[in-house]
């Protein structure tokens, strides 16, 4: 497998002094009207914006890299070549990329750790991931599922958007709303989820763990009227770890701030999930939801009347 550079002609004759050995370069025209049809080709594509070029390219590429504020120099080919073979669009700033890299050559096989390392803090990932973990071990333990379920589903819940590494954050980040390819491209990170799962947490392929992340990583976006995608299941062909946090990442997603908007109060984000159900959302899980946001509440009522107590 070649790997490439593709560049402007410009930026060549900026970097050329630089470019390690085994890349083979591309020049890209201003308006992208070259052929990328080329199989078993990988892309290192330096890019400062994401447009609908990049896109089209990237979901029609088996492997692209594409590096915002890319030191070329700085990569190494062997790594490189590792990301290639998994055949996934990977979009990284350039700090990540790095940081990927060197957690990939010292193999981490702590699946947590690793992903914990990975997280970009910036835009809020971190938060909602366990945030939706969280809750969907409270959800799942309170539907009567054993520990080993409930252990599970909330690492898968933590999991479920791992294949959002291979966007770009300042794609993620855009204060605009999504054009119809730009969701076309988003929904592909269940695609780029399963790939991460079957390729980094292989040493788990035969442990329920393992079962349950690579469903949830694919089927999270499912709805039970069929309108999820990206299989278009309905109820019957969902699991149970799948419904589960398909409620919870709504939900906590809702009261998260975006670029694009604010956050949700609890009582709208409430709201939301209620009449999106039975249509989108299972009836026992957002009940069961609706019953452990209460029972938080309770509890905080109660510590703040203990403080207040203390305190007189």
């Amino acid at each position: 497998m070649k790997i490439y550079w593709v560049c402007l002609q410009n930026t060549y004759n900026k970097r050329k002094e630089n470019l390690p050995q085994g890349f083979e370069i591309i020049f890209i025209s201003p308006q992208g009207s070259n052929n990328h049809s080329e199989k078993n080709r990988f892309c290192v594509v330096e890019s400062e914006r994401f447009d609908d070029e990049a896109i089209r390219t990237a979901i029609e590429l088996k492997g692209v890299l594409f590096c915002e504020n890319l030191q070329i120099n700085s990569l190494n080919f062997s790594l490189v070549e590792h990301l290639a073979l998994s055949g996934i669009p990977v979009f990284w700033l350039m700090s990540d990329l790095v940081k990927f890299l060197e957690i990939i050559g010292k193999n981490n096989k702590n699946f947590v750790n690793f992903i914990v390392n990975l997280f970009p803090n910036s835009n809020g990932d971190f938060s909602h991931a366990f945030k939706v973990g969280e809750l969907s071990e409270l959800i799942a333990r309170k539907l009567g599922c054993d520990e080993v379920s409930v252990y599970c589903i909330r690492t898968a819940g933590i999991l479920h958007d791992v294949g959002k590494f291979y966007l770009p954050h300042s794609f993620l980040n855009s204060p605009k709303r999504l054009t119809d390819l730009e969701k076309r491209f988003v929904s592909l990170h269940t695609v780029h989820g399963v790939n991460f799962v079957k390729e980094y947490l292989f040493p788990l392929s035969d442990t329920e763990l393992y079962r349950v992340i690579l469903d949830v990583v694919q089927n999270h976006h499912e709805r039970l009227d069929g309108s999820g995608y990206r299989k278009g299941l309905t109820a019957r062909d969902i699991s149970i770890a799948s419904k589960i946090v398909s409620v919870t990442d709504v939900y906590s997603a809702l009261m998260c701030d975006r670029p694009y908007r604010t956050a949700c109060d609890k009582d709208l984000a409430l709201s939301y999930i209620q009449n999106k159900t039975p249509q989108w959302f299972d009836s026992d899980v957002v009940k069961v939801l609706i019953e452990v946001e209460k029972e938080k509440k309770k509890f905080k009522t109660f510590s703040e009347e203990c403080y207040v107590r203390q305190r007189t």
